[in-house]
């Protein structure tokens, strides 16, 4: 992959209602979350456990190929090597552990269910919409080939999409933390037109998929760290307060600040 930046093209309903989960476990075994608002509801189920950071790591990269792919096709054509390679980008050997969390990612893909209940937007519309991700996935353990066949829809979706944001790749991948990734991918979707977001901190628990969010301590706990992940290792810089009395976290977007300019020598 290319040491050049690389983005992504991803619909903002996605953004919004995430494809993937916070946990605080690797392999997750939670199989279902719900979303509501006035205009309907969100729901994705799996009976593989719901994606969580890597998987959307695996996920973004094979989008990344066939987004790049010159000849439009549904299907990805590589091997668990390359996935591995540009996904856990901080390490050279690749074990059998890792290959397998790599097609247990896969396997999630193929079997989560979407559904957009009255909420999905496009073209000043709330619509419904179901979508799977992946319609089948091959591996020829002789060859070591990988055959990942995307849905059409899902897919047409992305590609046609008006109502979406470009996700930094390799911005992202540095993300260890879960909550890091989320909140990365909720304020790329909040500041593409704007340097000021207020929501209530209720809210950004939601949407952060938290486990535990009983509590504004319980948000706040797990926002601070991510924050600093994501100024430290991004081009971001977002500075955060949080007003106790009104229950808002408030995000800024602070101006870049352009490289100090060298005197030419004489």
């Amino acid at each position: 992959m290319s040491s050049n930046p690389i983005t992504i093209k991803e619909d903002m309903n996605f953004l919004d209602y995430p494809n993937w989960i916070v946990s605080n476990k690797e392999t997750s075994t939670v199989l279902r979350l719900t979303m509501k608002n006035d205009n309907g509801f969100y729901e994705m189920k799996s009976p593989e456990g719901l994606p969580g950071r890597f998987d959307k790591v695996v996920l973004y990269f094979l989008i990344y190929k066939m987004q790049d792919n010159p000849i439009k096709s549904s299907e990805v054509v590589t091997t668990r090597y390359e996935i591995a390679k540009n996904v856990l980008f901080q390490e050279k050997n690749f074990s059998k552990t890792k290959y397998d969390r790599i097609m247990l990612a896969l396997k999630r893909w193929k079997a989560i269910y979407i559904k957009f209940e009255g909420i999905f937007f496009e073209r000043d519309n709330h619509t419904i919409k179901y979508f799977s991700i992946l319609d089948f996935v091959s591996l020829d353990k002789k060859t070591n080939k990988l055959s990942i066949k995307f849905n059409d829809q899902y897919m047409k979706q992305l590609e046609e999409s008006n109502f979406y944001r470009m996700i930094n790749f390799h911005e992202y991948k540095k993300l260890t933390r879960p909550v890091s990734a989320r909140l990365y991918e909720i304020l790329t979707r909040e500041f593409s037109n704007s340097h000021l977001w207020c929501v209530d901190v209720m809210e950004l628990g939601e949407r952060l998929t938290l486990e535990k969010r009983f509590f504004p301590s319980h948000i706040l706990g797990s926002v601070t760290p991510a924050l600093e992940e994501i100024n430290q290792n991004s081009t971001m810089s977002i500075s955060f307060d949080y007003d106790k009395k009104r229950l808002l976290c408030i995000f800024k977007k602070n101006p870049s600040i352009p490289p100090i300019q060298q005197p030419e020598k004489a």
